[in-house]
Parts: C-alpha cells; sequence; structure tokens
C-alpha cells in the first residue's frame, strides 16, 4: 500500500498526509465544539 501511494505521490508533497491528519483534526475539534456548545445551549 504505501509503495503504491509513494509511487503516486511526487516527493514536494510528502508532508502531504500529515497535513491532511492536521486539517482532519482540526475539522473534527471544531464539529465537536459546535455540538457541545449547542448541548449547552440546550440545557440552559
Amino acid at each position: 500500500m504505501k509503495k503504491f501511494v509513494r509511487k503516486k505521490i511526487p516527493l514536494s508533497l510528502e508532508m502531504a498526509p500529515l497535513v491532511d491528519i492536521i486539517l482532519l483534526l482540526l475539522v473534527f475539534f471544531l464539529l465537536t465544539t459546535s455540538l457541545g456548545l449547542q448541548k449547552v445551549a440546550q440545557l440552559d
């Protein structure tokens, strides 16, 4: 699997997967915090 991905991705984009993971974590964090705020607002 990794070899296949390595062939498709240029060396300049080696860090792309890491950036994708960081972006996914940011989106997940924002979604969870927004949902949490909505739940708190509903409890009030």
